[in-house]
């Protein structure tokens, strides 16, 4: 109850007296009307408080319920189960086998009604625009439609290509004057100032010279809009309950539409296009395309910027990793000095890609470790996965990333550890073992899912891999940092260093990568050696 009272602190004794009706009311429906399940859907798991004991366990735990789930029930350790919340039903996918069925049926297990009912929860476009965003949205009449098409021109512009690398170079243009101003000698909240460097950095790349976010009020709204989205998806008198998301909502669709008059997408990237252009081809006006828009801004910036944090957080928690990583950055690195004695150094951003696998295996592990996105889906007739399961038309289809990523069977018995060189695959050992290996990485490859699979699988994951690892080479490679106050706790003990241990913040439902509760304030110092201009090496190919 105390965690009710956190989220909706200031409903106070209102929301107490809300949750004990809807408990009530909760009860004697289970005892009229009861919840049949047919033999074959997937086993149901019981509840202390009938329909919606689960949906407070959701609201206080956030995305950890489904890992308290599997480890306190026996039902809930089976391949698929079925949890009734306020008389639907939901399934929740347990097993990468059965992730892989649900992929293949795109149609029946369908994303683009979740995505439709969200953006028009939040968007509130003209009925106009709503009209144009349901037409054919499912793909049953071809592939044609708006959503269709933009999914589609998305996917081509952030696949490997100019496209890409025209976006990851703006970014880093963005980012190289910010990582020059972020040694101050004095103590600076990371998490913040990770914040500004990938807002602006990552916008900058996506909207180009007209970037809205540019100003930093309108970045701070959609940092407000991003913190209260639950509760504008909830959509209960939202100037009231969300009041810091409402207006953050407000001023990012203003700036974004004062954008699209001033011919803003003329000079951005290809990825803006892919998004602008099927509007333009539509007949959507610049209001609904700004509505609209401030749903595709989260996915340039939600995930990146605490994904950004939580892997510089590791790295400069574990002192040897930390070494081993400059290591294998150095050969990467040309340095000259200029008769004048000035010092240049440029990373090479190709090399970053070919030449640094313990870096590369990091940043899996930190998604692998703190993504706890869930993937959801409708199912829009009756399905049968791998000829055993059936799930009803109208239900809702639920694959927790965190429980996955959390499976001993996948990932062994150290999988609730950060475990750096867990992606670095091994050498040639025969024929046999090299099957067992493949077999063994393909099992993986399903169990590991920071950027969603199959029809809904992330169109920027591309660019977000390579320019947090292309900005956190350029970091470890420049800079010394610690915690600007030291502590002595038990993991910290252990790994060597001082930094103290954070936890994630469960209530942020928007994010796949959850951010850290509060922040840490660290001072951060030029390395030795380090000192000079440096910059990113572009090569051709």
């Amino acid at each position: 109850m105390s965690h009710f009272l956190a989220i909706y602190g200031p409903l106070g004794t209102g929301a107490i007296s809300l949750l004990a009706s809807i408990v009530v009311v909760a009860i004697a429906l289970e005892h009229f009307m009861g919840f049949k399940l047919d033999p074959k859907e997937p086993p149901l798991i019981p509840q202390r408080i009938p329909y919606v004991g689960h949906l407070i366990s959701i609201l206080r735990h956030g995305a950890r319920f489904y890992l308290r789930m599997r480890i306190t029930s026996t039902e809930y350790s089976l391949p698929i189960c079925t949890l009734n919340i306020l008389g639907n039903r939901i399934y929740i996918v347990n097993s990468p086998d059965l992730v892989t069925a649900v992929q293949r049926n795109p149609r029946s297990l369908a994303f683009t009604p979740v995505t439709t009912a969200v953006v028009k929860r939040i968007s509130h476009t003209s009925d106009f625009a709503k009209g144009i965003l349901m037409e054919n949205s499912n793909g049953e009449e071809g592939a044609w439609g708006l959503q269709i098409e933009t999914m589609k021109g998305m996917h081509a512009a952030m696949a490997p290509g100019l496209g890409l690398e025209e976006m990851d170079r703006n970014m880093l243009r963005t980012a190289l004057p910010l990582l020059d101003q972020i040694m101050t000698g004095k103590p600076i909240k990371l998490m913040e100032t990770v914040r500004h460097l990938i807002t602006q950095s990552s916008s900058s790349a996506t909207y180009g010279p007209q970037n809205p976010l540019q100003d930093t009020d309108v970045a701070q709204a959609f940092w407000d809009f991003e913190s209260n989205f639950m509760l504008l998806l909830l959509n209960v008198y939202p100037v009231l309950t969300a009041r810091k998301g409402h207006a953050g909502r407000a001023t990012l669709i203003a700036s974004l539409k004062k954008y699209y008059d001033a011919n803003g997408p003329a000079n951005s990237s290809s990825l803006t296009h892919a998004r602008y252009d099927p509007f333009v081809k539509f007949g959507i006006d610049h209001d609904d395309c700004a509505r609209w828009e401030i749903m595709n801004m989260i996915g340039i910036l939600a995930n990146i910027v605490p994904t950004t944090f939580w892997t510089l957080y590791h790295i400069y928690s574990s002192p040897g990793l930390l070494e081993d990583l400059r290591n294998e950055l150095e050969p990467i690195i040309t340095r000259s000095i200029n008769r004048g004695g000035d010092k240049t150094s440029s990373l090479s951003t190709s090399q970053i890609k070919s030449s640094t696998p313990l870096l590369s295996s990091t940043l899996q592990e930190v998604l692998r470790l703190r993504a706890q996105n869930t993937s959801i889906r409708l199912v829009t007739s009756d399905t049968v996965l791998n000829d055993t399961y059936l799930l009803k038309k109208n239900s809702i289809v639920q694959i927790p990333a965190l429980v996955l990523h959390a499976s001993h069977r996948h990932w062994g018995a150290n999988a609730e550890e950060f475990e750096p060189r867990r992606f670095i695959t091994g050498g040639d050992d025969g024929e046999a073992d090299n099957q067992g290996k493949k077999d063994n990485e393909k099992a993986k490859r399903n169990a590991f899912r920071p950027f969603g699979g199959g029809a809904t699988l992330c169109p920027g994951r591309h660019f977000a891999m390579e320019s947090i690892t292309a900005v956190v080479a350029m970091f470890i490679s420049r800079y010394d940092m610690r915690p600007a106050t030291a502590t002595a706790t038990a993991t910290a003990t252990a790994t060597g260093s001082n930094w103290p241990v954070l936890k994630q913040d469960s209530t942020d439902i928007l994010a796949a990568v959850l951010p850290p509760i509060g922040d840490v304030e660290v001072v951060i110092k030029e390395r030795n050696g380090s000192e000079g201009v440096w910059q990113f090496r572009y090569e051709e190919g």
